[in-house]
């Protein structure tokens, strides 16, 4: 059983404090890029997904990259496949 993939905004910062990842490092798991601070700081918005922590970007070309014709949108996002959610247990 899975949940939705979670977003973590740089909007609102950080992460609730019992989050297991609210003191933790992050990169992206496909680019590297650093998503969130040991400080509880959210760098960048990023996705806590059931294939890892992805930014905004990796996560759009993990779920199918962009489509060629702008009206359609984009690619595999707006239908993205059940690996993407997180356990049932993850974390809220």
């Amino acid at each position: 059983m899975s949940c939705e993939p979670l977003v973590h905004s740089h909007v609102s910062d950080g992460l609730p404090e019992e989050h297991p990842l609210a003191h933790e490092l992050v990169r992206c798991d496909r680019c590297y890029a650093l998503l969130h601070s040991r400080r509880n700081s959210c760098l960048r918005t990023w996705l806590e997904t059931g294939l890892g922590n992805l930014c905004v970007g990796c996560f759009v070309l993990a779920a199918g990259g962009l489509a060629p014709d702008p009206q359609l949108g984009i690619g595999g996002v707006d239908c993205l496949t059940r690996e993407f959610g997180l356990r049932q247990n993850a974390p809220a």
